[in-house]
């Protein structure tokens, strides 16, 4: 996946499903270090990350389409943030 001019993701399909998620949970409750905010709602980080994560009650993490990753990553938006 490349986005502005620089490659945001190379590899696998099932390895970029499997570090992409969404996450739902309070604000005041974000992710530990080494999880990456895509955009909104949506992170990044490496698979092991996610199934060692400990999170609150009521915390709700989604699995993506692969739609959803790209538009996550290649949104214009963010060019040159």
């Amino acid at each position: 996946i490349v986005q502005a001019g620089r490659c945001c993701f190379e590899g696998e399909v099932c390895d970029l499903r499997a570090s992409v998620r969404r996450i739902i949970v309070d604000e005041s409750c974000m992710p530990a270090e080494g999880f990456v905010r895509l955009r909104g709602d949506i992170w990044r980080a490496d698979p092991a990350a996610w199934d060692g994560a400990a999170w609150p009650p009521g915390a709700r993490i989604e699995m993506l389409s692969l739609e959803e990753i790209f538009l996550a990553f290649a949104r214009t938006d963010r060019v040159g943030a």
